[in-house]
C-alpha cells in the first residue's frame, strides 16, 4: 500500500513539473553571427516562454536535415535557413533559424600613395579588409590618373 501511494505522490509531481515546462516554438527567428562567425543556439531563442529549471534540449539540422554537431552555428550556416527542433521529455516542437552576418567588414586605409607627375610607373598601396564570415573580393574600380 505504501508503494502505491509513494508511486501515485511521484506520478503527481512528475506532472505538475512537466505542466510548468511549457513547449512552444517560434516559427522563425533570426541570428547574428558574431565577429568569429558563430552563434549559440539557445532555448530561449526558440521558445515563447520557456520555463524555469526545464530539461529542455535543442538540436539543429541544416538545409539536408542533417543535425548538426553542436548547438552553434557556423560560417557553412550563414545565409541560410536551418531547423531547430527542441525536446521536452517525449514532446517537441520545431523552428527555423534565418543565420546571418550583420557584421560589416573592416577596412584599414593604406597611407596616401604620392605619385610624381613624371612618374612612368607607380604602385599604389592596397588598402587591408578583413571580414569575420564572408569571402570576398577586393576590386579596384580605377586606378588611372
Amino acid at each position: 500500500m505504501l508503494n502505491v501511494i509513494t508511486m501515485l505522490c511521484f506520478l503527481g509531481s512528475m506532472t505538475q513539473v512537466m505542466a510548468q515546462c511549457p513547449l512552444a516554438c517560434n516559427d522563425q527567428i533570426q541570428v547574428s553571427v558574431n565577429a568569429d562567425c558563430k552563434a549559440e543556439i539557445t532555448v530561449d531563442m526558440l521558445l515563447e516562454a520557456p520555463g524555469a529549471n526545464c530539461n529542455y534540449n535543442v538540436v539543429l539540422f541544416d538545409e539536408n536535415d542533417n543535425p548538426l554537431p553542436d548547438d552553434t552555428v557556423r560560417k557553412a550556416q550563414v545565409g541560410t535557413i536551418i531547423k531547430a527542433r527542441v525536446t521536452l521529455g517525449p514532446n517537441s516542437c520545431w523552428s527555423y533559424v534565418k543565420v546571418e552576418d550583420k557584421t560589416p567588414p573592416l577596412v584599414d586605409c593604406a597611407p596616401p600613395d604620392v605619385v610624381m607627375c613624371n612618374a612612368q610607373t607607380y604602385n599604389i598601396t592596397p588598402d587591408a579588409v578583413y571580414e569575420n564570415c564572408d569571402d570576398f573580393e577586393m576590386f579596384v574600380a580605377s586606378d588611372d590618373f
